[in-house]
């Protein structure tokens, strides 16, 4: 490691000697951690520099498509790869190639279907490499992976993936058609923007949510507001944004508000100075329930 607090590869037990020593002295990165964890988990540093010097020969071997015993067809992709790594990162592969009694003809070919390319090539990163680049495009083929072949370590990557979510990201997520309800990426997106709510509505992409999806948000008793009128404005926002098309929705969202948590005056105000809520029979009436209860 030079004075920058650079790695340099480590290539005899002198180096990693000299490496465990530093890696005490500073906060390290993700990448350097892992060189960290493997000189802390070794026996000692003549241990250290040999894992990492073979680590360094199979990522080598796979890059070059040599000694690969097992060809994974992804769609109309081919992905060489080698038991030994794949089973020391999944149990599905730790069952397939070392439990089974089965005899195997090498390369071992299989295909999986319902996943991206990308995704997959992703997770053989991960294997060789120990670094995993995950988007919002491939999230939830990597959460199959995780699910159908049994990757711990990659199930942990996505639930550090989902927890630094930005808003913008999770708007991304919120507008996509394909979402549904109950995947992973969606509902944590969605308890994102409940939980920065008032951050949230400040956001244009706010107002191109889809009907279902904001009576959601709104409708949640999770949000993480100073006055119901902030729903109200957020609710009234969304409706005026296109509202041709939407005014014909406007009572199911404002179903979402909670009239009866207004005060009196603000009930007043509503009534009195919103068109959009004035004109409509059923608001009026929500409006005058609440005011009963207040």
């Amino acid at each position: 490691m030079d004075s920058r607090n650079k790695f340099h590869p480590l290539t005899s037990p002198k180096d990693a000697h000299k490496a465990a020593e530093v890696c005490r002295e500073y906060e390290p990165t993700k990448g350097q951690q892992y060189v960290i964890t493997t000189l802390q988990e070794s026996e000692d540093a003549n241990t250290a520099a040999h894992d990492i010097v073979t680590g360094k020969f199979i990522r080598n071997c796979q890059e070059e498509n040599l000694m690969t015993d097992v060809n994974i067809y992804i769609g109309d992709e081919l992905f060489t790869a080698h038991r030994i790594m794949l089973a020391q990162y999944s149990s599905y592969f730790q069952e397939l190639f070392c439990i089974s009694k089965r005899e195997t003809n090498l390369p071992f070919n299989m295909k999986v279907k319902g996943i991206s390319a990308d995704a997959f090539e992703a997770f053989l990163h991960l294997v060789y490499i120990g670094e995993c680049e995950i988007t919002n495009e491939i999230f939830m083929d990597l959460f199959m992976i995780a699910k159908r072949f049994n990757v711990d370590e990659l199930n942990n990557r996505l639930k550090d993936f989902l927890n630094a979510m930005s808003i913008e990201s999770c708007f991304e997520i919120l507008l996509q058609g394909q979402s549904a309800p109950n995947e992973p990426l969606y509902e944590t997106a969605l308890k994102i923007v409940i939980k920065e709510f008032q951050k949230a509505v400040r956001s244009p992409k706010f107002l191109e949510l889809r009907l279902d999806v904001v009576t959601k948000i709104l409708s949640s008793n999770g949000l993480s507001v100073g006055k119901e009128t902030e729903v109200f404005d957020a609710a009234h926002a969304w409706v005026k944004h296109d509202l041709p098309k939407r005014e014909q929705h406007l009572a199911r969202v404002m179903e979402c508000v909670r009239f009866a948590l207004m005060d009196h005056v603000e009930l007043f105000l509503l009534l009195s100075d919103v068109d959009l809520v004035h004109k409509n029979a059923y608001c009026r009436e929500m409006l005058m329930k609440a005011n009963w209860y207040v």
